[in-house]
């Protein structure tokens, strides 16, 4: 059964990455106290790198494949750069969430804890 997770996981990663992607675009542009994680007294950073960390991961995985230096870095900035157009579209559409720089700052560390772990938990995870 297990073997099996794991084979959809792997023949599935661009879905997965896409599904991950729209969840942070929506989850972004929501009012959060519609959300029942803020009743739950969690920071906001900290959910921004966590986030951000699973995307990581999720696109990291569809590239398991190539994961050189100029592929994770290519990805560093096209994930970081996807934060921060969510960010303006925050503070510019949105009546109800702004703009925040500390967020990207927390989805950068997310995007680098992704980058820097994902070898090892791939290997506990896949192999």
């Amino acid at each position: 059964m297990l073997k099996r997770i794991k084979n959809w996981l792997q023949v599935n990663a661009l879905f997965i990455a896409l599904v991950i992607s729209v969840i942070i675009v929506l989850l972004s542009l929501i009012k959060t106290n519609q959300l029942p994680i803020a009743s739950v007294g969690v920071s906001d950073k900290a959910l921004h790198s966590f986030a951000y960390l699973v995307l990581t991961w999720s696109w990291l995985l569809v590239f398991r494949k190539n994961t050189s230096f100029k592929t994770k870095l290519v990805l560093f900035a096209v994930l970081l750069f996807f934060g921060i157009i969510l960010e303006l579209i925050q503070g510019e559409i949105t009546h109800y969430r702004t703009a925040d720089w500390k967020d990207v700052v927390a989805n950068a560390i997310g995007i680098l804890l992704g980058i820097f772990t994902f070898k090892n938990a791939y290997k506990i995870l896949f192999k």
